[in-house]
C-alpha cells in the first residue's frame, strides 16, 4: 500500500452487510440527536412567531375578533444585530485581513497581504452571493441561538461558493459542549433526483438502484 492508497473509498470494498450495520446503528444515532433538539427547535419556532414572520403570533384574547398584532421589536432587533454584525465581519474591502504567526520579516508580510488580498477578491466579487448568505445567517442567530455558513468548491460553477445551513438542520449530540469535539455532526441536506444523479455520476456517492417516489422535505417546527 501507498500513500496513493490513503483516499481509497473503503465503501467499495466493504461487504455489504457490514455498510447495512453501520447506516443501521448511524441512523438511530441520528434519530437520538433529532430528538435531543425537540425543545429547542420548539423554541426557535416560538421566537420566529413572535417576530410576526410565522403564520400567527402567540398570546393575544382568544375570541373571535380579537387583535393579533405584533410588536415589531424582535424583529427590529434582528435586523440591528445583523447590520451591526455585518459592519464587524464584512467590511467594504472584505473580511479576510493578514496575520503572521511568530517572526515577521518583509517575505512573510508580502505573502500575507497577497492571501488577504486574493480572498477579499473572492469574497466581494468571485462569490457574490457570500454578502447576502452571511446576512441571511445573521439575522437568524437571535432567534436561533447558532447558525452555520459552510463553504465549498462548487463543480458546476468552478468557483467556491457558500451556503447557509440554519441550525435545525445540523444535528449534534446533546452532551457535546463544543462543535469540533462532536462525535457525529448531521447536516440534513435537500436534495433533487438530478443532485442526487450529479453526486453519484461523480462518485461521491456509491451507484445504487433509487426508485422510490419522491418525498417533501421533513419540516421542523421552525
Amino acid at each position: 500500500a501507498g500513500p496513493q492508497d490513503f483516499y481509497v473509498n473503503l465503501a467499495e470494498f466493504m461487504p455489504q452487510e457490514r455498510k447495512d450495520e453501520i447506516v443501521q446503528t448511524l441512523l438511530e444515532r441520528i434519530e437520538i440527536d433529532k430528538a435531543s433538539r425537540k425543545r429547542r427547535d420548539e423554541q426557535y419556532e416560538e421566537g420566529i412567531r413572535r417576530t410576526g414572520m410565522g403564520d400567527d403570533a402567540p398570546g393575544g384574547a382568544n375570541f373571535d375578533g380579537a387583535s393579533r398584532a405584533v410588536h415589531p421589536v424582535m424583529a427590529e432587533a434582528c435586523v440591528d444585530f445583523s447590520a451591526a454584525e455585518m459592519r464587524e465581519l464584512f467590511p467594504p474591502n472584505g473580511p479576510v485581513k493578514a496575520y503572521i504567526g511568530g517572526k515577521t520579516t518583509p517575505e512573510k508580510l508580502a505573502r500575507a497581504k497577497r492571501k488577504a488580498q486574493h480572498m477579499n477578491l473572492q469574497a466581494t466579487q468571485e462569490v457574490e452571493e457570500f454578502r447576502g448568505i452571511l446576512e441571511q445567517c445573521l439575522s437568524q442567530v437571535p432567534l436561533g441561538g447558532s447558525q452555520y455558513i459552510k463553504p465549498r468548491y462548487d463543480e458546476e460553477m468552478g468557483r467556491p461558493t457558500v451556503d447557509f445551513v440554519p441550525v435545525d438542520d445540523v444535528y449534534i449530540p446533546f452532551g457535546c459542549k463544543y462543535f469540533y469535539h462532536a462525535e457525529r455532526i448531521t447536516q440534513v441536506q435537500h436534495l433533487t433526483s438530478d443532485e442526487l444523479a450529479d453526486r453519484v455520476e461523480s462518485k461521491m456517492y456509491l451507484d445504487f438502484d433509487f426508485d422510490g417516489p419522491a418525498q417533501l422535505p421533513e419540516e421542523t417546527k421552525s
